[in-house]
């Protein structure tokens, strides 16, 4: 039996009196590529967003490798993480929407080892390497050289 690296049960968000997330469940397998595809205004940010607890739910779980995102269970109760945990807990979790907020001055190579290096104080050739494997396995390696202003939208 194949554990989800992101698993989501029942999830419920409202924005005022639009219910934006109308009891969402997914279970994506580790390697598993997923996309989400919908029109304008049908949710998919608010659930990426939702995943990194960028977006607190109105209901339901979200749990990223086994760990809830966002709360901590206490018998049987959910309670809240401090935004300090929050973000400790975000640092396994990384995602690049459509309208990325790429650092315009680096490269895409420089934008990708930059959380590795400030966040996790990684070595920088592990770190180049591991984005270079990265690009390669998307199939942009000769794009570690450019700059954001020169890469299509689904670049």
């Amino acid at each position: 039996m194949t554990t989800s690296i992101v698993g989501l049960t029942d999830i419920h968000k409202s924005c005022g009196p639009v219910e934006v997330l109308k009891g969402i469940s997914l279970d994506v397998a580790p390697g598993e590529v997923i996309c989400l595809i919908g029109p304008s205004g049908s949710g998919k940010n608010t659930l990426l967003r939702s995943i990194n607890h960028l977006e607190k739910t109105n209901a339901g779980e979200i749990r990223v490798d086994g760990n809830l995102v966002g709360y901590r269970e206490l018998n049987g109760r959910l309670f809240e993480l401090s935004d300090k945990e929050t973000s400790k807990s975000r640092e396994d979790v990384g995602m690049v929407l459509q309208h990325f907020n790429l650092f315009p001055h680096m490269t895409v190579l420089e934008n990708l080892i930059e959380a590795p290096l400030r966040v996790r104080k990684e070595n920088k050739a592990e770190a180049t390497s591991r984005a270079q494997t990265l690009l390669a396995r998307v199939g942009l390696e000769e794009k570690a050289d450019s700059y954001p202003e020169q890469l299509s939208g689904g670049q």
